[in-house]
């Protein structure tokens, strides 16, 4: 019943709320009521109080949530080893992988990961990094290659795989490009496509822009797709930021051409991430191995203090 109980309170957690943690859980709320009363009476604290978002943890609650979590992260680990041990070339890997990334990253895996793997199955999941980190951290990627994040906690370690950087891209043809030499004010007069002003690039252009008393300006295409953001620049006068290997070099996209503005560029380092702590499967360990190769890094280098990580900054 303790086991069960604690379950409970993990789901109320999540749904922030009895009533739709008794809807996912096929349970009276009544029932799920009585398990917290005897988590509360076991724990002798508070463990959940309403507020106006909803049901939340109480300071006791969020070091149970803490714990908890990290108990379910050991038993994935845990059920991740055992299966590859027991089956060998066989396993599941789940990647994340920023959106900016993905055509690098399916480059490296396939078809090579599933020749070298048959019983194997791969996920993979593009996104931000406020959506990866957080996976990664509560066990639901094996690894996540992304822009290292500024603040990566305690909880990951950081596998640099190269130096890149985000520049303002144009269709050819564009107007941009009949200006001598761009400014940013220049860029910024035309419409902007990305992800999500949200994400720390566009915070940082933010206050880039608002040091130079530039107006900030809004997204007026959003996508969580990056092929589609590259096609809605290349057939409009959108301009957006994109790696500048998307145009530049063998891998360069058909049509873009880079503005040259430098106040606009942004450097980042890619890494690949993992849990600190956390085993990597054979078969997470081989898809890890393929994406530092294809990168040009050394397979799983170690972990990266904020001294080394400085040095490969500057």
């Amino acid at each position: 019943m303790i086991e069960r109980d604690y379950a409970y309170f993990m789901t109320i957690v999540a749904e922030r709320g009895l009533g739709r943690a008794a809807t996912r859980l096929e349970v009276s709320q009544p029932a799920l009521s009585r398990a917290i009363q005897r988590l509360e009476a076991r724990h002798g604290q508070r463990l959940l109080e309403r507020t106006p978002r909803g049901v939340e943890p109480t300071e006791a609650g969020r070091v149970l949530t803490a714990a908890l979590s990290a108990i379910e992260r050991q038993a994935s680990d845990a059920d991740a080893r055992l299966t590859d041990l027991a089956f060998g070339q066989r396993g599941a890997v789940r990647i994340g992988v920023a959106y900016t990334l993905a055509a690098p990253v399916h480059a490296a895996l396939f078809p090579r990961f599933l020749e070298d793997r048959p019983g194997a199955t791969l996920r993979l999941d593009t996104g931000l990094n406020y959506d990866l980190v957080p996976a990664l951290e509560d066990g639901r990627h094996d690894f996540v290659v992304a822009a290292v994040p500024e603040w990566h906690g305690a909880l990951l370690e950081v596998h640099p795989l190269r130096r890149d950087e985000l520049v303002p891209v144009a269709r050819e043809g564009h107007p941009i490009f009949r200006v001598p030499e761009p400014t940013p004010e220049d860029v910024l007069r035309h419409p902007l496509a990305g992800s999500d002003a949200g994400t720390t690039f566009w915070r940082h252009l933010r206050d880039r822009l608002r040091a130079a008393d530039l107006d900030v300006p809004g997204l007026s295409v959003t996508s969580n797709s990056f092929d589609a953001i590259l096609r809605i620049v290349g057939s409009t006068d959108c301009i957006a930021f994109a790696p500048r290997g998307h145009v530049d070099g063998p891998a360069a996209v058909p049509g873009l051409r880079a503005i040259p503005v430098p106040a606009l560029t942004h450097p980042r380092t890619i890494g690949l991430l993992t849990r600190r702590g956390a085993a990597l499967s054979s078969v997470a360990m081989r898809a890890a191995t393929l994406v530092c190769t294809a990168f040009g890094a050394d397979p799983l280098a170690p972990p990266q203090t904020p001294q080394t990580l400085q040095n490969l900054q500057t």
